[in-house]
């Protein structure tokens, strides 16, 4: 049987920003929401916007019969109800509060996440366009012998002749968020038989090694660094001596996961200074690639420890 000890784990992975594009996700209310009328939810509608981030505006209307939260970010996503002046997102459990006037008419909000950050009223709802659109990959290589990642994005409802725009990141610069930090779980499993002599352990997995690495810290854990959308990184680090032995007849089971949550605090997927105070807007998908090949060769290195035959 052999026995192995995990030294180390070392893994290419490339993270492109994904295009928000499905419909959303209905917020959750409870039986015991309030219900707000009509009146008091157009009274709060309006753009808003914090005098810091002027680019970042959030949108609210009346929409169904409920208040709707947009930006050129985010797309239009239900609240639900908590009172007449609290709102909440269904995904992550965030909160808005509006500062009202005497009249009820919003004068501004905060995230529950960021409360000292205020979004003031400054006209009426803007309402974006948000197109569902057809995704392709591909790698195109330069002149250097470098291949460069592209997102090739295809409005899947105009048939009409369009422009075409394209959006170029230089080397080494980040000036898209979507994809500029992420987390690298691997976790080395023993997955038992589906014919081990006693029936509650078949196909059971037994996590014996588990990491996380966070992509802001591979340049080192003094210099948190954004990383740039489109790239390849070796993500290598240790996932800690075990000794264990898989016995005849069991799988082993690497398992590569971008998060740990709750174990580990959830990453935006967008890099901002302090995870801690990562806004709504900051958290989006993302697209994590694990390659596998002669140039980019992913592997989890376990040494086979020889077991003396007395032992055997």
């Amino acid at each position: 049987m052999p026995r192995f000890r995990v030294v180390a784990a070392a893994f290419f992975c490339l993270v492109s920003p994904v295009l928000l594009t499905a419909a959303p996700r209905p917020a959750q209310t409870s039986a015991s929401a309030p219900e707000v009328a009509a009146a008091q939810l157009e009274a709060l509608s309006g753009e808003f916007v914090n005098a810091g981030e002027p680019d970042l505006r959030y949108s609210l209307y009346v929409a169904n019969g409920g208040l709707v939260i947009e930006s050129d970010r985010l797309v239009p996503t239900p609240l639900a109800a908590i009172s007449a002046t609290d709102f909440a997102f269904a995904e992550p459990q965030t909160h808005v509060h509006f500062t009202v006037d005497a009249s009820g008419h919003a004068l501004s909000f905060v995230f529950s996440t960021q409360p000292e950050t205020v979004y003031e009223r400054t006209g009426p709802a803007v309402h974006h366009v948000f197109h569902d659109y057809r995704r392709s990959e591909v790698m195109i290589p330069m002149r250097d012998g470098v291949k460069l990642h592209a997102v090739i994005l295809k409005p899947a409802d105009i048939t009409a002749p369009l422009p075409f725009l394209m959006q170029r990141t230089p080397y080494g610069v980040d000036d898209t968020r979507s994809g500029s930090d992420n987390d690298m779980v691997v976790k080395l499993i023993d997955e038992y038989p589906d014919n081990d002599p006693y029936p509650t352990m078949r196909g059971y997995q037994l996590m014996t090694n588990a990491e996380i690495f966070r992509g802001r810290y591979l340049s080192g854990f003094d210099k948190p660094t954004a990383l740039a959308p489109g790239s390849i990184y070796e993500y290598k680090f240790s996932l800690h001596d075990v000794d264990h032995v898989f016995k005849a007849g069991h799988t082993v089971m690497v398992e590569i996961q971008s998060t740990w949550f709750p174990l580990y605090d959830r990453n935006p997927q967008t890099f901002v200074p302090n995870i801690m105070k990562a806004k709504p807007a900051d958290y989006r998908p993302a697209t994590i690639t694990i390659y596998s090949g002669a140039e980019h060769d992913s592997a989890l290195e376990l040494p086979v420890i020889d077991v003396p035959e007395a032992s055997r």
